[in-house]
């Protein structure tokens, strides 16, 4: 299971030329919902996603119970900017005793099958 996602958006792929970019990103800043928000230049920014906690069923699946999703820009300075409003955590109710109807299974008929 994948306990950690990472998505950047930046202008350029920088790794692609680096392949160290990341310990060269900047630092995280906690600030309000300031100014800070508006000089976000908009074209840098991160999402990720963490798995906090996990269970395992009774036929020994692992399953995430609890992720935790940060959001970070880069400002005009140059900063990482990490807002607290939109980093949030999620808690995951896995039913792993449920039933699912076969009928969602159906393709239906009046489309054409896929293709590989």
């Amino acid at each position: 299971m994948c306990i950690r996602h990472e998505h950047h958006q930046r202008k350029t792929a920088v790794w692609q030329g680096n392949l160290n970019w990341e310990p060269e990103e900047p630092k995280v800043t906690i600030n309000s919902r300031s100014r800070e928000r508006d000089e976000s230049t908009g074209h840098y920014h991160s999402t990720i996603v963490e798995i906090a906690d996990s269970t395992q069923s009774v036929k020994g699946r692992w399953y995430p119970t609890k992720r935790v999703i940060q959001h970070h820009g880069v400002n005009k300075r140059n900063e990482r900017v990490a807002h607290p409003n939109n980093n949030k955590t999620e808690t995951l109710y896995i039913d792993t005793q449920g039933q699912i109807d076969p009928v969602w299974f159906n393709w239906p008929s009046e489309l054409p099958l896929p293709t590989k």
